[in-house]
């Protein structure tokens, strides 16, 4: 009895037996490359909807630039930056903002006359935001990300 738990808990004759190695190896090794290529399939789809709010956003300011009119309708711009966003009109969350300055910044009131003499002139400010979901959700290392686009312009 006592041979038998002294061969059975000898570890040393398995040194030089490698035939497993190989398998337990690739196990471990394709586990980490499966991690690494969903995790880079999860970022890149991650830059595309960002590089895809920036467009959404800048489809509303584009609305804006055929005049002032345009511009001023908030509502309309509104209607039109969600229109962009086709499907995912619902779940974005959009605030546009119109807002008139003197050259060099200087905050004013549509139609005042600046420092400098020249009329103040008309922004448009269009912002979008969306949340972002992991296909592998790890909420430890990543919370929960915002994505977001803007877009502003000077309408003439």
């Amino acid at each position: 009895m006592k041979t038998y738990f002294r061969k059975l808990f000898n570890l040393g004759v398995y040194a030089d037996n490698t035939k497993g190695s190989v398998v337990v190896e690739l196990a471990l090794i394709m586990s980490v490359f499966a991690l690494m290529l969903v995790g880079g399939y999860d970022f890149s789809r991650m830059a595309m909807e960002s590089h895809k709010m920036e467009q959404i956003a800048r489809a509303g300011t584009q609305y804006g630039l055929l005049g002032q009119a345009n511009a001023s309708n908030l509502v309309e711009v509104e209607r039109i930056t969600r229109e962009a966003a086709g499907d995912e009109g619902t779940v974005i969350d959009v605030v546009i903002q119109g807002y008139c300055e003197c050259p060099g910044g200087v905050a004013a009131s549509c139609g005042d006359i600046c420092v400098t003499g020249e009329v103040s002139l008309l922004f448009l400010d269009v912002r979008v935001t969306k949340p972002f979901i992991f296909l592998f959700r790890v909420p430890e290392l990543f919370g929960d990300v915002l994505l977001s686009g803007q877009s502003i312009v000077r309408v003439r």
